[in-house]
């Protein structure tokens, strides 16, 4: 007699029985010899519980460099697990076993080195006392990194055009966001900041550089994919100003068959000029255009007529 309620077995001289609960039982053996002869013996068997793991959700998704942080659910109190691991790819690292020392708490640092969502799949096995449960599996998925494939980090660009920044990514699924510095303070204007998920694969800002130096626009951009960020990259956008004409005043008098002598400057550095001429009359001669960036204008002009006449030079700067 098992004392759980259940029928007694008999003539069986090796008896088994499957409790179905846990708990303390009476067993009671009788033994008969075939002269008449018997025995009993009552002895209290505990049944421990066995432990099973009741966690709902059986699954996560982290972030490359994550941590696991499992914790598991289970129907006997001070559960312990060990686990085995199998992955989906050899991209991802960080991972071990432990089907030897049962333990609590599962937090193990993964990392995933290639281009696609990866798992590591652990195989965990609940132990109360002396009983084992049965083996349930928890899929963590470990997200790739997202990183900004555009190359080279750089470009230049004039005074009021536009950045048009390609950005590609390892990950399709790659957005980007963006913070932005300029090196000299207030020359630089219309860039704007862009931290609004989802993002963006274009920078497109028209940007201004009001001052006469060259003048430097970081973007800091942070791509983001399944949810993680990657690695900040820093994108320089050389904004060069637009050359002008310093040069005053912007008339003089002289004598037919001299020369103009008149030297062409500029607030901006290295600025060259180019020009073309429009004569008020025939009378005048000796002008010529100039398509040779230079920085000297010294033409010898004719008035052939008895009155004055003018050269006007349409003079454009070039620089950078």
């Amino acid at each position: 007699n098992f004392g759980d309620g259940s029928p007694p077995v008999n003539g069986d001289p090796n008896p088994t029985h499957i409790f179905a609960t846990s708990g303390d039982f009476n067993v009671t053996l009788i033994s008969q010899s075939t002269d008449g002869c018997s025995d009993t013996i009552t002895k209290m068997i505990h049944v421990d519980s066995l432990p099973t793991i009741t966690n709902t959700i059986l699954r996560q998704r982290i972030c490359n460099n994550g941590n696991t942080n499992i914790t598991l659910i289970s129907t006997v109190s001070n559960t312990l697990y060990t686990w085995t691991t199998t992955v989906s790819s050899p991209n991802i690292s960080g991972y071990s076993a432990n089907p030897l020392i049962p333990a609590s708490f599962i937090n193990q640092t993964l990392t995933n080195s290639g281009n696609t969502l990866d798992s590591v799949i652990y195989h965990f096995t609940p132990h109360s006392d002396q009983c084992a449960g049965p083996v349930v599996d928890f899929v963590v998925t470990v997200c790739p990194v997202p990183r900004l494939l555009t190359s080279p980090l750089l470009k230049s660009i004039c005074d009021s055009l536009n950045t048009n920044i390609v950005l590609t990514s390892n990950l399709d699924s790659t957005r980007f966001t963006w913070t932005c510095t300029a090196n000299l303070g207030n020359n630089l204007s219309g860039y704007s900041n862009y931290t609004t998920l989802p993002g963006t694969l274009n920078i497109s800002q028209v940007i201004y550089n009001s001052g006469y130096n060259t003048d430097t626009l970081h973007y800091h951009i942070t791509g983001n994919a399944y949810g993680c960020d990657g690695p900040v990259y820093d994108y320089r956008v050389i904004v060069l100003p637009l050359p002008d004409l310093s040069t005053v005043p912007l008339n003089k008098s002289l004598c037919s068959q001299s020369f103009t002598n008149v030297l062409l400057t500029s607030n901006v550095d290295g600025t060259v000029f180019t020009w073309t001429c429009t004569p008020s009359g025939p009378g005048i001669t000796g002008w010529a255009n100039n398509l040779v960036p230079s920085v000297f204008l010294n033409q010898q002009l004719f008035n052939s007529t008895t009155m004055p006449g003018t050269v006007t030079y349409h003079i454009t700067p070039h620089a950078n």
